[in-house]
């Protein structure tokens, strides 16, 4: 399990620029640009978003970093306060039922959340993103043993 402060995941020092200029981008569509006009290109107009800070500029100190196995979330982090998951959050995966998950889940005791989520499949996978966190709180537990 990685932690939040690991120097691998520390992006207190990046600094974050919020650009708002346009790029003009000529997209060609498959051929040779010497060779014809511009009557087979396009111009696309790309305007950035304004970047919001990444999560693990307002994530707790403290929180675990989880790297997932074989379901589409690809990182879960939690924070543990008095056996209780005080913080849970997933990058990628079912956006809507994952928010549903942190939810339901942050106050709950461990093991309780390890009862009920344990097991669960996805699809046709053999896991899921609720069954991946029990996997990370059943390693949390072990390494505070």
């Amino acid at each position: 399990m990685l932690h939040f402060h690991d120097g691998k995941y520390n992006v207190a020092n990046a600094l974050f620029i919020n650009l708002n200029n346009i790029l003009s981008v000529n997209k060609y569509r498959g051929h040779d640009l010497n060779q014809h006009t511009g009557s087979n290109m396009e111009n696309i107009t790309i305007q950035p978003n304004i970047m919001t800070p990444p999560e693990s500029l307002t994530t707790p100190a403290g929180t675990e970093i989880f790297i997932p196995k074989g379901v589409c979330a690809k990182q879960i982090n939690f924070a543990v306060e008095d056996g209780k998951l005080s913080y849970l959050n997933f990058t990628g995966g079912c956006d809507g039922n994952l928010k549903a998950v942190s939810a339901l889940t942050e106050g709950m005791e461990l093991e309780d959340i390890i009862r009920k989520l344990s097991g669960i499949t996805c699809g046709k996978k053999s896991t899921s993103c609720p069954d991946q966190l029990c996997c990370a709180l059943r390693e949390y537990i072990n390494e505070k043993e």
